[in-house]
């Protein structure tokens, strides 16, 4: 159809030609750049690559997001991450998991930021996005 209307001196040939080409000339999976975080599924994502982060990393970081900005201290994370535990941890705990999810955040360590004397804080970044699990009604 395009070789017709070409050839009678359609101009609408061209423009759709030159938009196809520049089409194809674009990325197709663009790489998602930042930290996204699905609480729905349970993985978080860092630059389109899926971390590897345990049960517990997983637990203290969905803790934090849903705290908001507001400091958490390290009693309160024990509690609610370990509350059914038959022998708790003590606050280095919170320490060492709290530097491993750092780590695996990689350029985006400072979402997770510590309030001297307090707890930790989840800092909202601009490259961070959080997708919430789908509230049901019946």
């Amino acid at each position: 159809l395009d070789v017709v209307r070409s050839t009678f001196g359609d101009p609408t040939v061209n423009s759709r030609q030159r938009t196809e080409a520049a089409r194809l000339q674009q990325p197709q999976d663009p790489r998602p750049s930042g930290v996204l975080i699905d609480l729905a599924r349970r993985e978080v994502h860092l630059d389109g690559e899926s971390l590897n982060l345990t049960f517990k990393e997983f637990e203290l970081l969905n803790y934090l997001v849903e705290n908001g900005t507001r400091t958490v201290g390290r009693d309160e994370l024990l509690e609610g991450l370990w509350r059914n535990a038959e022998e708790v941890p003590n606050e280095r705990t919170i320490d060492v998991h709290i530097r491993r999810l750092r780590s695996k955040l990689g350029r985006l360590a400072n979402t997770v930021r510590t309030v001297r004397g307090q707890g930790y804080r989840f800092y909202e970044h601009p490259e961070v996005v959080v997708w919430a699990a789908p509230e049901y009604s019946i």
